[in-house]
């Protein structure tokens, strides 16, 4: 009854092997009717009896009779069978021999065996789980790594060899900062201690590592705490990234953000429908925009109206084919001031060659275009000056004659009555000479005489002038402080520049096209300090300086003749009413 009972399948085997009685555990283990069992001596073939292996298990092996040629017996021995289902079921085997006293081989044998499938599986599934993780450790690019409770390596996958050059046996035993530089691995050292003794997790760290053959890689460093069964802290499991390449890189990348964020030129980047994602600080200076203004929009916010339809769509046509485009362009600020720039467009393709970008940057021209009209300026006045020393140099000889005739003249005159007519003409060849010494100066072959000065005696001398040669509808006034500095200057240039200003100020007042016939000139000065005229005026070394201004009521002057006002022989008069020198 109480083998009948028992949960594991006994077996009586007798002196020849063959089966004798079993339990009914036996026949639910083996999954075999009675008739089957009966003067069975081993498995049949038909079942495919085997090894934990996988090796055939052969009738000699079997322990029943093992122990009936050995009188010994045998323990824990496992063997894999089919059942009638045709699935693969496992028993762990002992055997008892029985033995009469005085007899060297058994009479009988008792197979007791158990049913070990589950474990089996179960262990056959663990070892395929540790076979896939081993696999995957070993087949990602990390590193994974375990430590115990004093930072010490208990495990190093085989990447460690790829990472840093050194065999998994020679990392176990050793801490983390002893592959690293000195001064990451005291920071990281601290960092850990921290993190342990809270048994938090940490992440994100990056070092520097140094190889076995003395190069520098950066290790990104991520692990969880490992606690055992009773919440004690462990130590910490683990993966290293080599990020050397990503690091680098995002090093490039800001390098280059700050260079472009630098650059003096405008740089703009927009999606390939024109819509703006990216402008540098030198677009917010240039163009008046702030960037939150602009992300989102087009690049029409700055349309100067400067160009038409078909000039924008020959740009278009042309970087939607790839190609770069370049030019130059006329653009509106936020304040509504136009500017012209150098702009060069280039599209960025990704790694299939489609256009994802453009990238535009703009060279602000404003200063250059001026500095080229400046020159051409500059050239004209050189030429205007060769011609006017040429001028002044013959008109000289000429006035040389005739101030000579008139001195021999006047020494030989009978009629003194006559004097007067020979010293009018000289006052005249003294004018000319003034003109031709003034023609000189303007060539530079003549030297500006600067002088100490009051300024105010060269206004009074010159509205005196004036008030006899301006219409009495013209007022004059003056705004000129009486405790105005003395300045140094050219009193001749100085009366000849105010002059000329207020005959053109006389003019424009009393502009035939005009409907006013009276008006009001005003000569003022008033001090500046230094620094305020630097701003505009590198070359100002002087700590004050007087500006003088000539206004007037008159017509004024347009925006187009205004970008004249320097060229030689400009002019808004009529024919017959004077010239721009």
């Amino acid at each position: 009854a109480i083998i009948a009972g028992m949960g594991n399948g006994i077996m009586l085997h007798d002196a020849r092997g063959a089966l004798s009685s079993w339990n009914p555990s036996a026949l639910r283990i083996l999954d075999m009717p009675a008739a089957e069992l009966e003067g069975w001596p081993y498995l049949r073939k038909e079942v495919d009896p085997v090894h934990e292996d996988g090796s055939a298990f052969l009738p000699g092996e079997y322990p029943a009779v093992v122990s009936l040629r050995t009188g010994t017996p045998c323990t824990d021995t496992v063997l894999g069978f089919r059942s009638t289902a045709g699935n693969r079921r496992w028993i762990s085997i002992n055997t008892q021999p029985l033995l009469r006293a005085g007899d060297e081989l058994p009479y009988a044998v008792v197979t007791n065996f158990t049913d070990i499938t589950r474990r089996k599986e179960a262990e056959n599934g663990l070892y395929w789980s540790e076979q896939r993780y081993r696999s995957l450790v070993e087949a990602i690019p990390d590193w994974i790594w375990e430590t115990d409770a004093a930072g010490r390596y208990t495990y190093a996958s085989p990447k460690v060899k790829d990472l840093l050059g050194f065999d998994p046996t020679e990392v176990l035993g050793k801490r983390p900062r002893d592959f690293m530089q000195s001064q990451d691995a005291q920071e990281f050292g601290l960092q850990m201690m921290s993190f342990a003794s809270r048994g938090e997790p940490f992440s994100g760290f990056q070092n520097r590592h140094i190889t076995k053959d003395g190069r520098t890689v950066i290790l990104e460093t991520s692990g969880v705490p490992v606690f055992d069964d009773k919440g004690h802290f462990r130590g910490y499991r683990g993966i290293d990234r080599d990020v050397t390449s990503r690091k680098h890189g995002e090093e490039e990348r800001a390098r280059l953000k700050m260079a472009v964020d630098q650059a003096a030129e405008s740089i703009l980047i927009t999606e390939p429908d024109g819509r703006i994602v990216y402008v540098n600080p030198a677009f917010e200076t240039i163009t008046g925009y702030g960037k939150n203004e602009v992300l989102g929009k087009t690049p029409r916010i700055l349309k100067s109206g400067k160009h038409d339809a078909s000039w924008f769509a020959a740009l278009w046509r042309t970087i939607a084919r790839g190609e770069v485009w370049s030019g130059q362009i006329t653009n509106r600020r936020k304040d509504g001031s136009l500017y012209d720039e150098e702009m060069v467009i280039s599209p960025v393709r990704d790694s299939q060659g489609s256009i994802v970008n453009y990238v535009a940057v703009q060279r602000d021209m404003s200063r250059e275009l001026e500095m080229e009209r400046r020159l051409r300026q500059s050239q004209k006045m050189e030429s205007l000056g060769q011609l006017a020393g040429g001028i002044a140099h013959d008109f000289n000889n000429v006035l040389g004659v005739i101030q000579g005739g008139l001195a021999l003249l006047k020494s030989r005159l009978a009629d003194k009555s006559h004097l007067h007519y020979i010293e009018l003409s000289e006052s005249a060849v003294n004018r000319g000479a003034d003109v031709a010494k003034r023609l000189l100066m303007f060539s530079r072959d003549g030297q500006i005489q600067l002088r100490p000065l009051a300024f105010a005696d060269v206004a009074d001398e010159l509205i005196r002038v004036l008030e006899h040669s301006i219409e009495k509808t013209v007022e004059i006034v003056t705004d000129i402080p009486p405790d105005l500095p003395i300045i140094q200057g050219d009193a001749g240039q100085l009366y000849q520049m105010l002059l000329n200003l207020c005959i053109n100020a006389r003019d424009a007042i009393l502009d035939p096209a005009g409907e006013r016939k009276s008006g009001r000139i005003t000569i003022a000065a008033t001090t500046l300090s230094g620094e305020a005229v630097r701003k505009n005026f590198k070359d100002a070394i002087a700590p004050t300086y007087v500006r003088i201004s000539v206004s007037d009521t008159g017509s004024g002057i347009t925006d187009d003749a205004r970008s004249r006002i320097f060229e030689p022989f400009f002019t808004t008069k009529p024919p017959g009413k004077g010239t721009g020198l």
